[in-house]
């Protein structure tokens, strides 16, 4: 441009007029127009690229470590799930309609086929509970009560086809207190003897519940069990549900979901395990283009580019007017045009 003649002074002025009309133009109605009927191209320039040429695997794998971290998980994704858990369940409350109706028919079916499938039931975790004292207890509870109950009705003592029964029909012979006494020595001594043998035969008890649930859990009628349950569910309405559902406790689940993941994501080994994975991803398909890779994956990128535009480029005009990306065009430009000036002045002189 120096070889135009144009004095310092002149460029300076051009510099200021140049550095206004870009500042002013890239947020203007025209650009917003530019960037609607850009914007699909943009995309399919993307899609055209070479993933070696577009990603190093090296500093993706260092992105990806700067952004998933135990840091990151505290401060922004668990209040983020907070007030989403909030927000949803707030709504889920005032929805209407049963949760089936919101499952389409295909995914009833594959519903139904996830139920039919062998090995479904967690054949592990119930013997581990079997184990559990608390879990005998509740059987040998329910055992005694039953146990109790039949020798209730069955007791010659006490059953009306026993003796009370036949004591009836022979009339009053002065018997009734020492039967009376006879009857509480034998039911004083049969609940610890109920008991005692429930002390043994209810872990037993249990253990063949659970083998016994585990041999039949693929049988039709327990299939027929989990698909019913799974139809009740269906049919319960949404709000029910949800006004049902303990906040804290969802809260305190979610919380626990969160520490596992953010003490995972501290663990060196889990980020060499996720970089190593990243390399060996990118490294295979580096000749490939975005598309040849998305189309080895079976994705197909179906974007509405119109709406897409339409809803990014307020963010897009926000990034251009942001004081630190104006001072990087300042700067280029300024670049271009002080070199200019210096050339000119070194003319002149």
């Amino acid at each position: 441009m120096a070889d135009l003649d144009i004095s310092p002074a002149a460029l300076a002025a051009l510099k200021a007029r140049h550095l206004a009309f870009l500042h002013a133009r890239l947020v203007s109605a025209e650009a917003e127009a530019e960037w609607q009927k850009t914007f699909g191209l943009v995309v399919a320039d993307l899609l055209s690229i070479k993933i070696g040429d577009l990603a190093s695997a090296g500093h993706l794998a260092d992105a990806a470590d700067a952004l998933f971290t135990a840091e990151a998980v505290e401060r922004t994704v668990r209040p983020l799930a907070r007030h989403i858990v909030n927000v949803v369940l707030h709504e889920l409350q005032s929805e209407k309609g049963t949760v089936g109706a919101r499952v389409p028919a295909a995914t009833k079916k594959r519903i139904d086929q996830l139920l039919e499938r062998p090995g479904l039931f967690p054949d592990r975790l119930l013997r581990a509970i079997s184990e559990e004292d608390a879990v005998e207890e509740v059987l040998r509870d329910t055992l005694h009560d039953a146990l109790k109950e039949f020798s209730e009705k069955v007791n010659p003592f006490t059953a009306d086809w026993g003796l009370p029964g036949l004591l009836k029909k022979l009339g009053p012979f002065g018997m009734g207190k020492s039967f009376d006494t006879m009857r509480a020595d034998f039911e004083k001594r049969l609940d610890p003897e109920i008991r005692k043998f429930l002390q043994g035969m209810s872990r037993k008890s249990l253990r063949k519940m659970v083998e016994l649930t585990i041999a039949s859990a693929d049988q039709p009628r327990f299939i027929a069990v989990r698909k019913r349950v799974a139809g009740w569910l269906l049919e319960q309405e949404i709000a029910t549900l949800s006004r049902s559902a303990d906040v804290e406790v969802v809260l305190l689940g979610q919380d626990i979901a969160l520490d596992i993941a953010a003490a995972e994501l501290s663990r060196g080994g889990s980020r060499d395990k996720r970089r190593a994975m990243i390399e060996a991803a990118l490294v295979a398909r580096k000749d490939r283009t975005v598309k040849e890779a998305l189309d080895e994956l079976g994705v197909s990128v179906i974007l509405d580019f119109a709406s897409l535009a339409t809803a990014t480029w307020p963010m897009v005009r926000a990034v251009l007017a942001a004081p630190a990306v104006r001072g990087w065009i300042d700067g280029l430009v300024s670049e271009f045009y002080d070199a200019e000036i210096a050339a000119a002045s070194g003319e002149k002189a």
